[in-house]
This record gives structure tokens, sequence and C-alpha cells, in this order.
């Protein structure tokens, strides 16, 4: 039969009070293998014209997969995905014996569409409200069965259909209704679904949640101030569906709501107890996904000459565009978080497939780890208009106090900081201190000027050092990089101080070059206030020197 079975429904018999399931139900449905595709399963539905398959085999049926599942369970899921991956797996069944009636008390209580029906243990067959409708006993009527629906069959008339949806939607005193009211709206995209949803949201607070659920399925950009105003929500799930909503819907217009949204009181109650940290997601990539939709292929490489940034001074940000896209860009201007100052912003073009260097100043205004956020907007040759959002975690802490003022010639280097790769962020941290103490330092990679050798900017740097710094860990005590920086410094009688952040013992040949120095420590926290005393000792030993 291949991966599925060719439907067969049950002629109808003549209806009569105490009716059986096995009198109305359908033996033999359509039955698949977990393995099939997810397009498989959309062809099958569409050829067949049907509400749900069962996933397994005719004697057992281990999931069942309904239209509601192909429509919500499928969205962050490839189409060649297999069926298991979108199934349900409570297959609810009943007893081809057992009465219409318990059946139909049975689908409406556990508010499903169809059950599994087992003949001496084993799956057999199935029945449905619509079967139960049409073929069940005539005086066993429902006061949900007003909003019935074809679950078998796609109806014809959908106008019809739609017509009392909407009634029930917006008259029925029964909220469960009006719920499945607006959750089968969501399957239509007319005007007057789109108008009925909208004025549900905005006057039945108890259907609210299904209503905005089934405008962000239709898709109508006639929702997006519905969706903008929910946002604001007192209530999570509702924020939380706008935001996605927006996301999928909105435009560029859009993108202040959704800022205000990251910096509301759940954005603070997020920092804080880690509350619905999923809204303040769903925000941030909701503006990512808009701005995307505006954005050719450009890319933001952002190159920082420090890891660690001080409040309230300028800071030389450097900046790489690449536009590997076949378009050129004209006209390129960024934009950033408000928690950042920013000086030396030019417009500039790029050609496609090139690169630009942008070098800005910034000065952070607060402290802590602050979010910076650059924002890119650009024209392509024909003038349209494109923008782009990237993010990245800056750390901001209290600008340092000068511990003395030092007036050396600038056209030499004083400090030479040798580290190994994994220790970056403290050799950052501690050149940072020290320039901030006006003292020059030589760090690589920042200091090595594009198109000269890496070797020799490394020994021309530190033949014309008075000071290295050597940043000892497990890392650097097995570097040859920093074993032959060590070497040129000792062959260069250059002063080498130690700063040791772990506390192991030197190689053979680090102790054969560095046993003589005095060793600074800094394995205990705060590191701070560790390399405070480093930066104090760089002073007394330049101060000597400069009086020599």
């Amino acid at each position: 039969m291949g991966i599925f079975d060719h439907f067969s429904k049950k002629a109808s018999a003549d209806v009569k009070d105490g009716m059986k399931v096995k009198d109305i139900m359908t033996s033999n449905p359509i039955v698949v293998l977990g393995t099939v595709s997810i397009a498989q399963i959309e062809e099958i539905f569409y050829k067949n014209r049907i509400w749900s398959i069962f996933v397994g085999d005719h004697n057992k049926y281990i999931g069942v997969i309904t239209r509601n599942d192909l429509k919500f369970r499928t969205r962050n899921k490839q189409r060649s995905s297999p069926a298991f991956s979108i199934m349900s797996n409570n297959v609810i069944s009943i007893d081809e014996n057992a009465d219409v009636e318990d059946a139909k008390n049975l689908l409406y209580n556990k508010k499903i569409n169809s059950l599994a029906v087992t003949r001496n243990g084993k799956h057999c067959g199935i029945i449905t409200r619509y079967d139960i409708k049409t073929k069940g006993p005539n005086s066993s009527s429902h006061p949900n069965d007003q909003i019935f629906t074809n679950e078998d069959s796609i109806p014809s008339d959908n106008n019809q259909l739609i017509r009392t949806l909407i009634i029930e939607l917006e008259n029925n005193s029964d909220i469960d209704i009006r719920n499945s009211a607006a959750t089968q709206l969501g399957s239509f995209r007319e005007p007057s679904v789109v108008n009925a949803l909208i004025k549900c949201v905005k006057n039945d607070p108890k259907v609210r949640y299904r209503a905005l659920v089934a405008l962000r399925n239709i898709g109508d950009s006639l929702a997006i101030p519905v969706f903008i105003e929910r946002s604001k929500d007192p209530s999570a799930r509702i924020r939380l569906v706008s935001v996605n909503a927006l996301g999928e819907l909105g435009d560029s217009t859009v993108i202040k709501d959704l800022e205000s949204v990251i910096k509301s009181k759940d954005y603070q109650n997020t920092l804080k107890y880690g509350r619905n940290p999923e809204i303040i997601q769903a925000a941030k990539d909701a503006k990512q996904k808009i701005c995307s939709k505006y954005s050719s292929e450009l890319q933001l490489i952002l190159s920082v000459d420090y890891t660690q940034f001080s409040a309230n001074k300028s800071h030389k940000l450097g900046i790489t565009v690449t536009n590997p896209g076949t378009y050129d860009i004209e006209n390129l201007t960024l934009t950033f978080s408000s928690e950042f100052e920013t000086k030396g912003m030019k417009p500039i073009s790029i050609q496609a497939g090139q690169s630009s260097r942008m070098n800005i100043s910034i000065i952070p205004k607060i402290v802590g780890n602050i979010l910076l956020e650059i924002m890119s907007s650009y024209q392509d040759i024909k003038g349209r208009e494109y923008r782009s959002v990237q993010e990245f975690w800056i750390d901001v802490i209290d600008a340092p106090q000068p511990i003395l003022p030092l007036d050396f010639d600038d056209g030499l280097q004083y400090v030479f900081i040798s580290y190994s790769s994994e220790d970056k962020p403290i050799a950052d941290a501690i050149c940072n201190h020290l320039e901030s103490s006006k003292i020059r330092c030589w760090v690589a990679p920042r200091d090595i000027l594009p198109g000269m050798n890496y070797q020799e900017s490394i020994i021309d740097a530190i033949d014309s050092s008075s000071i290295m710094v050597l940043i000892f860990s497990s890392h650097s005590n097995k570097s040859h990089h920093v074993l032959s920086e060590v070497n040129e410094a000792m062959s260069n009688e250059v002063i080498i101080i130690p700063f040791r952040i772990e506390d192991i013992k030197p190689s053979k040949a680090m102790k054969y070059l560095i046993s003589g120095p005095h060793w600074l420590d800094a394995l205990t926290p705060p590191l701070e206030q560790h390399i405070d005393k480093l930066v104090q000792t760089v002073v007394i030993i330049l101060t000597k020197e400069k009086t020599k």
C-alpha cells in the first residue's frame, strides 16, 4: 500500500437511539509511518480533504496529526522533517461497542475533534464530531453543534461558515464557543474576519488571546495597531503573542514600539528577578527580523580596542563594515544606543564586495554590563532605504583616577604587555588602567600597523620598551610566542614584571628567564585591586628610569 492506506468511509446507517460507535465510525482510516515527511503529510491532507491522520500502524496508533498541528507545529521545521516531530502523542480511544452518546461527551470533555476506535484492544477506526453530527441519533443534539464544521472534509461554502462563526464570536454567551469560533476564524484571510477579530480583541477580554492568535495566523497588516497596543497588555501571554506578531507583520515604523517593550517594566524585572525573559527576547528577535527585511547583505564586524570601557571617558571604537552583496551601498550611517555618546561619524559608501574601516570616538555614560546597539541605515544605488541592527554587550567600569600624571615623550613605547590570547580580557584591562594613568602601552594585535610584519613589529616594540608586563598563567606558561617575547626582553635588558593570575609553577624554560624578578600575585579577587598595585609599580619604575 506504500506509506499510507487509502481512505474509505463507512456508509451511513439508519440512525436510532442507542446507536453504537461501530455503527457510524470510519474503518481503516489513513495511517502513516512516523518517518513520513511533513511535505507528504500536507499532500495527504490536501488530496483527501480530511481533518486528522493517525501515526503508527493499523493495529496501534502512536500519535495523531491534525490540521492545527500542521498550522502551529511546523513553523520552525523543515518540510522534510518526520511526522513524529509534529504529532500529538496522546491518542484518546473508545471501544467500538460504546454508545455514540459516550463518544460525543468524550469529544467535548477533552475538547478534541476525533477519537481512535478500538476492537479487542487494537485500533481499527476513527469517529469524529462530524460523524456524530451527520450520522448520529437525531435526539443526541449538543449545544456546540451550531458551530461544528465538517472536520473530515473542507466546507464548500466558506462564506456561510464565516458568517456563522462571526455570529457565534460576537453573540454567543458561552466563552468556550466564542474561543472556538475565534480559533476557527484564524483559517480565513477575509476582511470581515479581520474586522470581527479586531473588534473582539478590543471588546472581549475573555476571548482576546484566542482572537490575537487568530489574527497572527491570518497575517493581515491591518492588525498591526492592535498588536502594538496589546504589546503593553497586563497579560504576559498576550504581550508575547503580540510581540511575535509584530516581528512577522511589522515594518520599520514599529521598531520604536518594540524598543519600548525592551525597556519596559518586564525588562527591569528580567534583569532583577528573571521574570518574563521570553517577552524581552521575543521583542529583540522581532526587531532584528524587521530590520532584516530592509537589509541587503550588509555585515558589521565590530573590533573593540578594549573589552572593558570606563564611564564618561572617550574610547576608540574600530568598526570594519563589509558589503558581501552584489550592489553598492550609499550613505551608510550608524546610530548608537542612547547609553553611549559618539563622535567622528560621517556617512560612507561601500562598493559591492569591499570593506571599509571606521574609527569612532565613543563615550559610555553609565556603569555596568551595557548593551551597545548599533543600527545602520543606508541606501542602494536606486535610493531605496535599508536598515540592519547588531547588538554587543560592553563592560563599563568607573573611570580610575590617575595615580601619578606622567609626561613622557609620546614617540616612545614604555610598557610592553606580553600575554597568551586566552588571557586577552585581562591584558586589555591592564592596558586600560595603565593608559588611564597616562602610561603608554604596546599590545598586540592593537598596535601592529596594517601591512607590517607581525613578528618584526613585536621585536621592535620590545626593544623600544622600558618595561614588560608578563601576564603569567597556565596558557602563557606553555606559549612559545610568550617565551620568545620574554627571551627578547631579557636580551635587551627590559625590566620584566611577572603578573601571576594562576598559582602554577613556571616551566623550566620560563623559570630560567624570570627566576630573578619580583612577582606580583593576582590570585585573589578583586582583580582591579591587583591591577592598581601593578600600575603603581610601573609608575615608580618609570619615574626612576626617567631620573637616571
